[in-house]
């Protein structure tokens, strides 16, 4: 049945549009049956969000229908959030997904085509959108190219500890998250035992093995304060109370992964007083 061309005014000479009824190409790549599900995953480190997708479908009638989809993150941490749309059948013309509110690298989103019952469950038939979505940038099918957990824009992030007297500080990466460290930044203050402190910044994986080992090449005496910097790329220089350790180009940890400070000769009355992690993150890794 041809779709009918519509008008806001008479035209004596006819419709401008017509229509082959006979030998028409499918006006989509993909024709969703019965039995098929589209599935929404996602994988958010930001709350409260909802998430629209909107998808417009062709009927075998010949009719142009809208099927909408919510999902709500409402907890804190990386969280991984799915949802299906079942019930359809036609031609997919569209996709549409928004995330209103979210900040930019902070939501990695998928829409997947999958087939039930005939197919093993869960087979995966088409990749329809991949990427991160923000309230800045929607993703859109067919316009949109699909990207990987690790592509696109990164969530900016800092995580502050407050470390007790004599004690080392470590941070690890969420499961599920890649982070790129940008710098660290803390202030070690030293009690009155005489000893000669050694600062050394480390990288390690989840299960404890070392990775990467940051050394800023001078020791801290007693009862002194000195600031240290940990910046990737950058250059060692020292200048009382200041120490610029260098760090790799791209200082790498996911999944676990923990970046620390171990000190040489920590004392039990040391104490770090502030400590700032800047990082960029990727979830969906």
């Amino acid at each position: 049945m041809p779709y009918q061309p519509r008008a806001t005014l008479d035209n004596p000479y006819g419709p401008q549009v017509t229509f082959r009824t006979e030998d028409v190409l499918p006006p989509s790549a993909y024709y969703v049956g019965v039995d098929d599900q589209l599935v929404l995953d996602i994988s958010a480190d930001y709350a409260p969000v909802t998430y629209f997708l909107v998808v417009r479908m062709l009927s075998p009638e010949g009719v142009i229908n809208y099927e909408t989809l919510q999902l709500t993150n409402t907890a804190s941490g990386v969280q991984k959030l799915s949802q299906t749309m079942t019930g359809m059948e036609g031609y997919l013309l569209s996709a549409c997904l928004s995330a209103p509110g979210a900040p930019i690298g902070s939501s990695y989103a998928a829409v997947t085509l999958k087939r039930s019952p005939y197919l093993a469950s869960g087979l995966t038939t088409a990749l329809l959108l991949a990427g991160y979505i923000s309230d800045k940038q929607f993703l859109s099918y067919p316009t949109t190219t699909p990207r990987g957990p690790a592509e696109g824009p990164a969530n900016i992030k800092y995580v502050i500890l407050t470390p007790g007297v004599g004690a080392q500080w470590s941070v690890a990466s969420p499961s599920g998250a890649r982070w790129r460290i940008r710098g660290v930044v803390c202030t070690l203050l030293t009690d009155v035992t005489v000893a000669a402190r050694g600062m050394i910044f480390y990288t390690a994986s989840a299960a404890g093995d070392s990775i990467s080992y940051f050394v800023p090449g001078v020791t801290q005496p007693a009862s002194t304060e000195y600031f240290y910097s940990l910046n990737p790329g950058g250059q060692a220089e020292f200048m009382t109370p200041a120490v610029s350790v260098p760090g790799s180009t791209e200082i790498l940890i996911e999944n676990g992964g923990v970046i620390g400070a171990n000190c040489q000769s920590f004392q039990p009355g040391d104490q770090y007083l502030k400590v700032i992690v800047q990082v960029e993150e990727w979830v969906g890794t």
